[in-house]
């Protein structure tokens, strides 16, 4: 795929063989009719759920070579797909005003946050610095990349729509947009 900038789009899922993660150029979503009984959503609209209008983070990749290892932020997007073998009593795959809690822990992890990775070297000057009221600091176990918070992401989703829909409904796709272009 080569340097990604800030105009690609991150997709993570869980397909046949486990955890994927792709990186490629915004495309127009192709408008596939879907028949009225079939029990998936229909990306994008019916299935945006999320960031909403953007959540801003600060985060920094210690190990990289270029400009990136600086503390430095984005506005964060996000888009989920759901699917279910079944629809509810209402004909929904997942009602989505069910979703508030999954927005609000969302929010809680990347809305004016310092995201670092666990093993950043400099972890207890960014403690340092959350204990003084500097910043509103979250460890990333995995990693800071737009990957690792799209993986994030999807996790997190997954869980909430599994347990609010008593594992009828699962979380499929998930898109991570560092910014609105």
């Amino acid at each position: 795929v080569g340097a990604a900038s800030p105009h690609h789009r991150f997709t993570c899922g869980r397909g046949r063989r486990g955890f994927r993660s792709t990186a490629a150029r915004p495309k127009p979503a192709a408008r596939t009719p879907l028949p009225p009984d079939a029990a998936r959503s229909r990306p994008p609209a019916a299935s945006r759920a999320g960031l909403g209008g953007g959540a801003a983070r600060a985060f920094r990749q210690p190990r990289a070579d270029s400009h990136c290892k600086y503390l430095h932020g984005y506005q964060l997007k996000a888009k989920f797909w759901f699917e279910s073998e079944s629809l509810d009593i209402n004909h929904w795959v997942v009602d989505f005003g069910g979703l508030k809690g999954l927005k609000s822990t969302l929010h809680q992890q990347f809305d004016h946050t310092t995201c670092i990775s666990a093993d950043d070297p400099e972890i207890e000057t960014f403690r340092r610095l959350h204990d003084l009221g500097v910043c509103d600091l979250r460890i990333m176990t995995k990693g800071t990349g737009i990957e690792r918070i799209s993986e994030w992401c999807f996790e997190t989703a997954n869980e909430f729509v599994k347990n609010m829909t008593h594992n009828r409904c699962w979380c499929t796709q998930v898109e991570v947009f560092e910014h609105d272009k």
